[in-house]
């Protein structure tokens, strides 16, 4: 890959084939094809294909474009581990008090700790132009040296806005935007997110103000701990089905890939602050409530389409008590499970959260186990009255669980999904 992450499809064959000859026993690809395929033209299926015939885990992101919605997971083929995206208990934050008593505590990636005090803001309102920070529409000498907000508009990117308020000669932006789909990576002037239930309350206050309103302090950055609820699907995360094989559930699961510190290369400059530029050898890359996880994108609860079969607990991998074969069938509902747990172990199973008019059945119910590495396998059938529409989607949980405080879950989906 070069500078700007293009290659061609000879590359990610080449790379995968030098990876087998090398011996790896994962190997890990973060890259996705601009467009869906089947799997025979797909370069990422064909090598990591190669590549699990050998033995070796092969996993691939399931990319960044949760933004459009469901049928839009990359690297889905049945022998790749697509992993989606989530969040953490972790936020950055930014502390912003004006003189006439609005408080408000935001979203904020800045890099240098900052405190702004006694600083006017600028809000451009009855101007639909110069509220929103278009292209062209601010005056350098309204807003040069001040606090500038830039209502939420759909018009307007974030990175446009802030070119806008930031050659115009502003000292820092509050942007009003719900969802930071695309975070960028360098800030020109400090800036925080606002999500639109404070900015409106926001502007609602500055126009009850019969004075020019000022910042009496704005502290930046801080990290908060514990935040709830944790994990949520992150916004990026591409969804399921699987655009080639509906039969598949994909992704498979959800791993924190959200605002997280991740390395990075030492000798490429990462973000440019004022007229530096910067590096570093680590880089911010773009539920702990007791309830299912919930996309951070609506708020609601997500699905086995969002999360897979859910959130990573890389301590409960080490010692994960069954195991699935990887059989590559989608139609058959036969499983087969190898026990890696403790040698004697018997198997309970459990079917939870069954929809309305759906009727699930397994056969066994129980599994037993005399030595460890012995496998054994199980039917599993579904029955449905009907659906309610064509983009219905209902869901399960089969859970096996042991004497030993083995739990292994797996989401069962049934929908009604007919391909474009």
């Amino acid at each position: 890959m070069d500078d700007l992450a293009r290659g061609t499809d000879l590359d990610i064959l080449a790379a995968i084939d030098q990876a087998i000859v090398d011996g790896v026993d994962i190997l890990s690809i973060s890259i996705g094809l601009n467009h869906i395929m089947h799997y025979y033209k797909d370069a990422i299926a064909i090598g990591a294909l190669s590549a699990v015939e050998k033995g070796i885990f092969v996993s691939c992101s399931v990319g960044n474009d949760g933004a459009y919605g469901y049928g839009t997971v990359k690297n889905a083929a049945e022998w790749i581990t697509i992993v989606g995206a989530s969040t953490i208990d972790q936020t950055f934050t930014s502390t912003l008090k004006l003189e006439s008593g609005f408080e408000v505590e935001a979203q904020s990636y800045y890099l240098q700790n900052v405190r702004i005090t006694n600083t006017s803001l600028y809000h451009g309102k009855g101007h639909s132009n110069k509220s929103i920070g278009a292209p062209g529409a601010l005056d350098r000498s309204e807003i040069a040296g001040k606090v500038v907000v830039c209502d939420q508009t759909d018009i307007v990117w974030i990175a446009d806005q802030w070119i806008e308020v930031s050659r115009k000669g502003a000292l820092a932006a509050i942007i009003i935007v719900d969802v930071l789909f695309n975070p960028p990576v360098s800030y020109p002037i400090p800036t925080i997110f606002l999500p639109s239930t404070y900015g409106t309350s926001l502007i609602k206050h500055l126009s009850g103000l019969s004075t020019e309103p000022k910042v009496k302090s704005w502290d930046m950055i801080s990290t908060k701990l514990g935040t709830k609820p944790a994990p949520q699907l992150g916004f990026i995360s591409s969804r399921g089905p699987n655009p080639v094989s509906l039969g598949t559930l994909k992704p498979d699961i959800i791993v924190p890939r959200v605002d997280i510190l991740a390395a990075y290369t030492p000798n490429k400059p990462y973000m440019k602050l004022g007229s530096y530029d910067f590096v570093t050898y680590y880089a911010l890359l773009s539920d702990n409530t007791g309830s299912i996880i919930k996309d951070m994108t609506t708020g609601e609860a997500a699905t086995p389409l969002d999360f897979g079969s859910g959130h990573v607990n890389p301590n409960k991998a080490i010692d994960p008590g069954l195991i699935y074969d990887i059989d590559f069938q989608v139609k058959k509902y036969t499983r087969t499970v190898t026990n890696v747990g403790d040698g004697e172990s018997v198997y309970r199973s459990t079917i939870e959260h069954v929809p309305a008019g759906t009727k699930i059945t397994l056969e066994p119910k129980t599994l037993s186990f005399s030595i460890k590495f012995q496998k054994r396998s199980y039917t599993l059938s579904l029955e449905v009255e009907r659906m309610r529409s064509t983009s219905d989607k209902s869901y399960a949980f089969l859970k096996w669980s042991d004497q030993h405080n083995h739990v292994v879950s797996s989401p069962i989906l049934v929908a009604e999904l007919t391909p474009e």
